[in-house]
């Protein structure tokens, strides 16, 4: 992302490029973070991400992620609410999670979170029983 630069006329009636104020630099920064955050969610599937690998995508450093959003399920919720909004560009190619290596993961390996006996119902033959 390229910062952007604005013209501004001095009292002499010259020009010259100003930086972006501070402001505007930490906004682009949070625009930017939010869509690291996006791509590495839809790569890695929320659990799979890291607030380290969203900051390396963003191009800035985890202190600077944790400073703006504290934890990774505020991130997400700012996220979701920047996307709803229009604050952020969904990604041009929707993301296939049927794709993506945490889907397959999560179809494959138990959840640990279930009970024994609803495994086990999960993984019963479907049909009917017998005679």
């Amino acid at each position: 992302m390229i910062l952007a630069m604005t013209t501004v006329k001095t009292a002499a009636g010259a020009s010259h490029d100003a930086k972006p104020s501070r402001r505007e630099r930490a906004r682009q920064s949070k625009v930017r973070i939010l869509a690291a955050a996006r791509d590495v969610f839809a790569a890695k599937g929320y659990h799979g991400a890291t607030m380290a690998e969203i900051a390396e995508h963003a191009g800035v450093a985890v202190q600077t992620v944790s400073y703006f959003f504290g934890t990774k399920p505020r991130m997400l919720g700012d996220l979701i609410g920047a996307v709803v909004t229009g604050a952020i560009n969904p990604s041009d190619e929707p993301a296939d999670p049927e794709r993506s290596d945490w889907f397959t993961l999560s179809l494959t390996e138990p959840d640990g979170r279930l009970p024994p006996t609803s495994r086990s119902i999960r993984s019963a033959p479907t049909g009917s029983p017998g005679p």
